[in-house]
C-alpha cells in the first residue's frame, strides 16, 4: 500500500535540522551546543495528540514531516539519536522515521512537538527541575 506524496506547493515550511549535544558543566549545569545540520523546505501536518489544557499529556507523535530525501541529510537512516527538528520557532523530537514508499524521493517524520525550548548556540542553561531543587 503506498502513501501519498506531497503534491507542488506542499513543501512550504522552512524547517532545519539541528544535532543538539548537551556538555555538562560545574555547579549541576549543562552547556546545549546546537549544529544545523540542513535547512530544507517541509510539508507539516499536525497528527493529533492528547492535550490537558495547553500541556501535551503522551509521548505520541504530533506532527508528520515530509522531507525531500538527500543522502547524508534527511535519509531515514540519518535522522536518529540527538537530532530536533526546528520549524516556526518550535522544536520537535522525530520518534519515527520512514522512507515514503521505498522510493528513496521523500522521507517522512512523524515527530513528537517539545514546544520553545531555549537556550540554543552555546548559550548556557540549567534544568527547570534542577533550579526548583536547589531553591
Amino acid at each position: 500500500m503506498s502513501i501519498s506524496i506531497p503534491e507542488a506547493g506542499e513543501l512550504k515550511h522552512q524547517v532545519e535540522i539541528i544535532k543538539r549535544v548537551d556538555l555538562p558543566l560545574s555547579n549541576h549545569q549543562v552547556k546545549q551546543i546546537d549544529t544545523v545540520i540542513f535547512s530544507c523546505w517541509s510539508k507539516l501536518e499536525p497528527t493529533g495528540s492528547v492535550y490537558w489544557g495547553t500541556v501535551q499529556i503522551e509521548q505520541k507523535a504530533t506532527h508528520r514531516f515530509w522531507f525531500r530525501s538527500v543522502l547524508g541529510k534527511t535519509d531515514a537512516l540519518s535522522i536518529s539519536h540527538g537530532i530536533l527538528i526546528k520549524c516556526d520557532g518550535r522544536f520537535y523530537r522525530p520518534t519515527r522515521v520512514t522512507d515514503a514508499n521505498g522510493d528513496g524521493v521523500f522521507t517522512v517524520v512523524e515527530a513528537c512537538e517539545l514546544g520553545d525550548i531555549l537556550p540554543e548556540n552555546n548559550k548556557q542553561t540549567t534544568s527547570s527541575m534542577m533550579s526548583e531543587s536547589l531553591s
